[in-house]
Order: C-alpha cells, then structure tokens, then sequence
C-alpha cells in the first residue's frame, strides 16, 4: 500500500493465462476508491466488473467498500451450450443410445438401483442427497423409488435444464444452479453425492476443483458415486462420438478417475464396472454381479468415502 496526500493507493495483481472464452473474472467490492487493477495476459472480455473504468490492462476503482476477486470457470461444454440442449435432451440422448436397445429411463434407474443396492449392503441410510449435473432431473424418480428417505438437491449450471426438471417433478427435489467454481452449499451438507456421467462434460484439467468441491460438501464418512462411460468399451465410444451434446466431450478411463478422487481427499475408493450385455442379451444380466472387475462394461462406478 502507498500514501498520496493522505489517501491510499492499493495496487492489485490478477493474473489467469489459462482462462478460457467461457471463463471470467468477476472484481467486486473494492475496499478504496482510488484504487487500481492489473490484469496480467487476461482480455478485457474476461472481466465482469462493478464500477471500473480503464483499458490497456489497468482498471480504476471507483467508490466500494471492500474487496473480492475471484476466478469462475465454467466446464467444458458452458452453460449456454448446455442451456441450448436442454429442450431437446430427452429426445437426443433416447436416439443416441437406441444402439443399446435400451431407454434413457433404463440408463437411470439402474444407478440409483445400485447405490441403494451398495448404501443398504453398508448399512447407511441416505438422508441427504446430492445429484450433481443431474441436467433435465432423469434421475429424480428413481432416487425417490430407491432412496425414499432422502431430501434431494439437483445442481447444474444449466438453469434452463433446471427449469425443465423442476417443471417434470415439482416438489420432488430442490433445484439450486451452479455459477462458478465453488458449489452452492455450506460444508458437510449431504451425506451421499452421485454424478451420473457428468465428469467427461468437465475439462480434465478441472475435475479436480469439481471433486475437492464435492468433498467438501460431503460430511465425514460421506459418499460420492461417480458414474461414467467406459473409453475401454468400443460401443460406448461410437455412442459418444456420434452424439451431438458430447461435441466437446472427453472420456476418462475409471483408473484415472478413481486416482482423481484420491487426490481430491477421498478414501476407500472402488470401482464397479457395469452394463456388459444390450437388451437383446438382457438374460444374461445377473451375471454382471459376478463381473464387476472386468474393464469392459460399458460403464463403470467409482464409489469413494470422505473419512
């Protein structure tokens, strides 16, 4: 801090090479007038900002009360993108994965069937639950059918999607959207988390933020379940590639993952693989029980523990 005539001159640094057309810096709440901002290799397009004039890099305050910089990003296919998709989501995604012979109702029962499968095989009784990019809400009903005793959040950062799942099931679950990097909720709010093929929508280099996030919300001895497609499976990768919401989709095999977890805090990290057989083989299916290990289904759940 410099002086000048009695009245404080506060310089401030920001810097953020990496930032991405999606992301932005929001400034706010500066503690002096008077004061300046440099931003260090971030385009002015970048800044959301209250009551700055200036260019060239360097921003002058005008008149706040205190200070706050923070850093958003926004995963990897943005909120726009997925707000676009929203009203058709249902329709796409049913198209996209026909192959299976399967609907997306089945996609998503099945999950909700296996957690409360694994929560009762634990003994843990799932109060407070966490669907984290739970999108248009497909996974709602079967979280009341399979989880009756929870209070359910769904978050997202696509508010239009949140819309639509509010509208399909209202008074089933709250609906809180995502704005940036920190999720919406105190610390140790929900005892188990889910999310159900969201991770490959978030930039890799991210999905640490997103899972230390996720951890943090959890009270101690939570769970996370983290579903996700199989880059192992040679169908689902035809099915991804072909699918218009997963343009800018990347997989992530379940070694990668469940290490990711790992160095978000969590412990007791397994992997189940699921999905082995289509419909048309669905005779078959009692024997996924016993094939859990193998690295072929064609998805896979990684389910880890916040001690």
């Amino acid at each position: 801090m410099d002086a000048c005539d009695g009245n404080p001159i506060l310089h401030f640094t920001v810097s953020s090479p990496s930032l991405r057309p999606q992301d932005y810096i929001t400034v706010a709440n500066i503690k002096h007038a008077g004061a300046m901002l440099y931003f260090r290799d971030i385009p002015r397009h970048h800044i959301d900002a209250t009551s700055i004039n200036g260019d060239s890099g360097h921003w002058h305050i005008t008149a706040m009360t205190s200070i706050s910089i923070e850093r958003h990003f926004s995963y990897d296919m943005d909120k726009a993108e997925f707000d676009t998709f929203a009203d058709e989501y249902q329709s796409l995604h049913a198209q996209n994965i026909s192959v299976s012979g399967e609907t997306p109702a089945f996609f998503a029962e099945y999950k909700l069937k296996d957690i409360s499968d694994e929560m009762n095989r634990r003994g843990i009784a799932v109060r407070r639950l966490l669907d984290f990019g739970a999108g248009v809400g497909n996974s709602v009903p079967w979280a009341r059918k399979y989880l009756p005793e929870a209070n359910i959040t769904c978050a997202d950062v696509s508010e239009r999607s949140l819309e639509i799942a509010a509208g399909r099931f209202p008074g089933e679950a709250t609906f809180a959207p995502i704005r940036g990097a920190k999720l919406p909720f105190a610390s140790a709010s929900f005892d188990t988390a889910y999310a159900m093929c969201v991770f490959h929508h978030i930039v890799h280099e991210e999905h640490h933020q997103a899972l230390v996030e996720l951890h943090r919300v959890l009270e101690p001895g939570g769970t996370l379940v983290v579903f996700e497609h199989n880059p192992l499976n040679p169908l689902t990768v035809k099915a991804v590639n072909t699918c218009e919401f997963d343009a800018n989709a990347k997989l992530i095999t379940a070694r990668k993952m469940k290490q990711a977890c790992l160095d978000a805090g969590f412990e007791k990290v397994h992997v189940q693989y699921r999905i082995f057989f289509p419909h048309m083989l669905a005779v078959l299916r009692p024997l996924e029980r016993y094939m859990t290990d193998i690295p072929l289904g064609a998805q896979y759940a990684v389910y880890a523990t916040k001690t």
